[in-house]
């Protein structure tokens, strides 16, 4: 998993095809994954200032290749530390990244 931040403070979430459960295939053949997205931000002696999570969906391309997920994210001052946090709904599996570069 991987997360980047994108223009417009929205942090775009990668995550490995492996771990990801797909839905069955529809009538038209396509596929979709559903997580819920999270992201809490810390100050230096790790004190919770804030969260938001958010459900979210990605349709499933030609490929095995894995999901991407956006959140925005308005950061306050004083934000040492990002968790990003995705759970897959179909699996179960989660996942976690930090990011501390702003």
């Amino acid at each position: 998993m991987a997360a980047a931040k994108s223009a417009n403070g929205t942090y775009t979430i990668e995550v490995a095809g492996q771990g990801i459960g797909w839905s069955d295939p529809g009538p038209d053949g396509a596929q979709h994954t559903e997580a819920t997205v999270a992201a809490g931000w810390y100050d230096s002696k790790g004190k919770l200032l804030g969260h938001v999570i958010r459900e979210e969906t990605f349709s499933r391309g030609d490929s095995n290749a894995g999901a991407t997920f956006t959140l925005p994210v308005d950061l306050p001052g004083g934000v040492a530390r990002v968790r990003f946090v995705v759970r897959d709904a179909f699996n179960g599996h989660m996942g976690t990244v930090d990011v501390t570069k702003f």
